[in-house]
């Protein structure tokens, strides 16, 4: 029976947030551990940015960063998303949206 609560805030499409998924996979056995996943966002409503060849770039290379010190693997499917939306403000509201269950 789980003892402590964890609030995960993270944004699903946050380069280290995904990084840190073996971690938060072990929390999730954990036996006293009860993991609550609260999806949030980096650039939603007025923080929202617009997309850029220069942001895309810029992600891409953290993003390998990240895969290099934690050995999570960022796909080409994982990278479309960010290099086909070079003409719109970020959507992060979709995909927390997706993740957040409706009353």
């Amino acid at each position: 029976m789980p003892q402590n609560t964890l609030l995960y805030l993270f944004d699903p499409l946050c380069g280290w947030c995904y990084g840190a998924a073996p971690a938060l996979d072990a929390l999730t056995n954990h036996p006293s551990i009860e993991l609550m996943l609260l999806p949030s966002g980096l650039f939603t409503g007025r923080g929202a940015r617009p997309q850029n060849r220069q942001w895309a770039d810029y992600a891409w290379a953290n993003d390998q960063r990240i895969a290099a010190l934690t050995g999570q693997v960022f796909s080409e499917a994982y990278r479309w998303p960010s290099s086909s939306m070079l003409t719109m403000r970020w959507p992060f509201w979709l995909a927390n949206a997706s993740m957040t269950p409706s009353a």
